[in-house]
């Protein structure tokens, strides 16, 4: 028999999840305790060493319990525990906050802050008077000349010693914060050489403690902590001695500070496993079993056990205690787990049985996926020769149960049970049949998506053995592609890969989808475009929606290309042009272009408005004519301010009767292009003048009598026409004179025959009346009768 003890820590220093946790949270700010990580071990004799630190400024650290610790008051102690167990260790790290609860403790504001129960005086004539000030001789003679704490030339309070003994000397009462610690200081020396004042610091009227004043000029420091009950406190200090004599003193720099505490715990943890194993019964043939037992190991929370062995076989197990059968080494593991560490410890025990009945199962074949039968077969190195063979489980043996081997086709555990007939010991084997039933992993890569950037898609697989594997792929189309590890295909769909171990005939498939992107981007920019007189520019947008996906926008306007747009951005144009646009999605590489053209058809309509026109007594109206592009399709409005449109308003041939300027607006319907001419008409209707003078007298002397117009208008354009209708004009037709030979009245009508008017002047040739009147009786008529 061999008995083994192996130890195994299979992690020293784990911090633990339940690492950092602070007990006391604090209004000061600054400081940080941390205890450091958990220590474990799974050996006592290992030095453990804690690894606190303190962030911020701190007066005080210590670890509670100081007990198993090298030094309690540093930041990496050594345990000195060695106890297994678990252990808490707390760190505690102490500071002042900086600011100063403490009116005026220095006393440099002079004698106000503060309260007393001594007499004010600045001059020190008895016991029990107090004074500020910088020097204790200039109060009292028979002190001595010593400087104040703060800066040896400032102020102190100065006491004469009370003779009633606990007067206080000094009160203050602060605003505190229930729950807080605080640190109460003052510095004090003595003034006088004799009987040392005795100074006892009160809080609230209860003591908290005691001091003796520093020596001569010699000043000391006190310091007390409390933690606050309520929120106002009243803190004093007094002296207790009451002698009369000496006890004289001086306090300056008197402070209160909130105390800055913060504690963190760390846990240690020191395991001592313990493995034991013994054969309570040892067994007379190597086919009995017998029981193990690891009594005496280490047991308890967290404790478990595994039981194992080499050759022999391990029935079952139940904690401390297992059941075997055969020779072999048998151990027994004992394994502590918290969480976080696991110890581990064994301890192992050879058995070699008393019996020879040694054998072993022989197997050929393997279970695979074509469901091939496996055969077991029982051989013995040892025995008597005459053995009967039980094998199991019966229902999964297919043939030559009782017989030394058997047929199987599943997987699992198979045993037999050998009785030798000659000495009964019975050996039992196991065999557990493994499955060759482990499929090939098929996996594709590749290619995912056809757009238009990409026509094929290249796939893999990821096993491309073709010694050790089948590979098939199977198509969108159903098309079949054999012993090949790639494909390259342009379908989108679904693709199947079937991979086959030719050694197992197992199959795995895995399946490919390949997607199709190729939409193109919506894009119509329409119908040409034209720019006339109506619309001076025009707009270049895009008609339809636009499609999803992250789209990039070309335009090329005549030969000029535009920078990249990521948001389309529409184009106005003011010019005759040629316009190109493309899109692109980003996405698939999907590209629509349109082109469209814009004309500029602004073209001034043919326009003349015709020549300046006249007016006169022979043209009354004038029918103008403009010139224009019979081709076009024109709007007509003739308009005049000073003038007469008689008619054809809305024609080029407008008739006027008006001088005035004439204004013709003409529109092209087609493209609202617009003409203005104008031309002026004036007009020359100055009638000549016909001035015949005063009547005339034919006198009975007078044969011819001449009638002078000379004084009538005159000129190469100017032309005399006479007439009489009971006169008689013997000469002067066409001039401006004539010769009449008879009374009568004469018409002079003078015209201009540039502008046809005209001017009619009359004069009476009167007879003369005092001739001799003759008369004749009116004759008969003569007739047959």
């Amino acid at each position: 028999m061999i008995f083994q003890y192996r130890l195994k820590c299979l992690s020293l220093f784990v911090i633990s999840l339940l690492g950092f946790h602070n007990v006391v949270f604090s209004q000061c700010t600054g400081i940080d305790a941390d205890a450091g990580p958990d220590n474990f071990t799974c050996d006592p004799s290992q030095v453990l060493q804690l690894q606190g630190t303190v962030q911020g400024s701190y007066s005080k650290i210590y670890w509670t319990p100081a007990n198993g610790l090298s030094d309690a008051n540093i930041l990496d102690p050594i345990v000195t525990n060695k106890n297994p167990g678990k252990y808490t260790y707390r760190l505690t790290a102490e500071g002042l906050s900086t600011v100063n609860l403490i009116i005026n403790g220095a006393f440099e504001s002079g004698n106000t802050g503060f309260s007393t129960g001594y007499t004010y005086n600045t001059i020190n004539t008895t016991e029990g008077e107090y004074f500020i000030a910088t020097n204790p001789a200039t109060w009292n003679g028979g002190f001595s000349s010593c400087g104040d704490h703060t800066t040896g030339s400032g102020n102190m309070l100065l006491l004469n010693g009370h003779p009633t003994a606990g007067t206080n000397c000094w009160c203050q009462t602060v605003t505190t914060v229930v729950g807080r610690m605080y640190q109460f200081e003052f510095w004090s020396m003595s003034v006088y050489p004799t009987n040392i004042a005795q100074l006892n610091v009160k809080l609230n009227g209860n003591q908290i403690g005691a001091t003796q004043a520093g020596q001569l000029c010699d000043w000391q420091l006190f310091v007390v902590s409390f933690t606050a009950t309520s929120t106002s406190t009243t803190l004093c200090i007094s002296e207790t001695s009451g002698i009369r004599a000496g006890n004289d003193f001086a306090i300056d720099d008197i402070a209160l500070y909130e105390k800055c505490v913060d504690m963190d715990d760390v846990m240690v943890e020191i395991v001592n496993l313990i493995a034991k194993i013994d054969i309570i019964v040892k067994p007379k043939c190597s086919s009995d079993p017998f029981d193990l037992t690891a009594i005496g190991s280490s047991a308890g929370p967290n404790i478990r056990y595994e039981w194992s062995t080499d050759v022999g076989t391990i029935l079952s197990q139940n904690g401390l205690q297992a059941k075997a059968r055969g020779s072999g080494i048998y151990t027994v593991k004992v394994i502590y787990t918290n969480g976080n560490n696991t110890c581990e410890v064994e301890a192992s025990i050879e058995f070699i049985a008393p019996d020879v009945l040694i054998g072993s199962i022989l197997v050929s074949g393997k279970v695979n996926c074509s469901k091939d039968s496996v055969r077991l077969y029982a051989n013995l190195a040892a025995g008597s020769g005459s053995y009967t063979y039980k094998w199991s489980p019966d229902t999964s043996i297919l043939k030559g149960q009782f017989t030394d081997s058997i047929f199987v086709n599943k997987a699992r555990k198979y045993t037999v049970t050998i009785t030798d007939q000659s000495s009964g010991c019975t050996l039992v084997l196991d065999y557990d049949v493994k499955a060759d039933t482990i499929k090939p992993l098929a996996e594709i890569k590749g290619d995912t998506l056809l757009d238009c950037r990409k026509s094929n898609v290249l796939l893999h697989s990821t096993l491309t053995d073709s010694i050790k594997y089948s590979i098939k792929w199977i198509a969108p189309d159903l098309s079949i592609t054999q012993n090949r590890s790639s494909l390259l295909d342009s379908s989108s769909g679904i693709y199947k890969l079937i991979i086959e171990d030719k050694t197992n005939h197992c199959l795995d498939s895995a399946i490919w989808n390949v997607q199709s992107d190729t939409l193109r981007p919506e894009l119509e920019l329409g119908n040409d475009l034209n720019i006339d007189c109506k619309n001076n520019g025009v707009l270049v947008t895009n008609q339809l929606i636009n499609s999803s996906g992250t789209i990039s926008y070309y335009w090329i306007i005549d030969t000029t290309q535009l920078n990249k747009e990521n948001t389309l951005i529409d184009k106005s144009i003011n010019k005759a042009s040629k316009i190109l646009l493309r899109w692109v999605n980003e996405t698939n590489g999907c590209e629509t272009i349109d082109s469209i053209s814009v004309t500029d058809s602004r073209i001034i309509p043919i326009l003349e408005a015709g020549i300046d026109e006249l007016l006169t007594c022979k043209r009354k109206q004038i029918q103008l004519l403009a010139s224009v592009n019979q081709n076009d399709s024109l709007l007509i409005f003739w308009s005049t301010v000073s003038g007469n449109i008689v008619s054809g308003i809305n024609s080029i041939q407008a008739v006027v009767d008006k001088k005035g300027w004439y204004v013709i607006h003409i529109i092209n319907q087609n493209n609202g292009c617009e003409n203005l001419d104008s031309l002026f008409v004036d007009e020359n209707i100055l009638a000549p003048n016909a001035i015949l003078g005063p009547d005339l007298v034919f006198s009975c002397a007078d044969s011819i009598k001449t009638i002078d117009g000379s004084n009538s208008s005159a000129g190469a354009n100017i032309i005399y026409q006479w007439s009489s209708l009971n006169g008689n004009i013997k000469s002067g037709f066409g001039t401006n004179k004539i010769d009449v030979t008879s009374p009568g009245t004469y018409q002079l009508i003078v015209q201009d025959l540039f502008n046809g008017c005209i001017d009619t002047a009359f004069i009476n040739v009167n007879p003369d009346n005092n001739k001799p009147i003759v008369s004749i009786t009116s004759p008969d008529t003569l007739s047959c009768l």
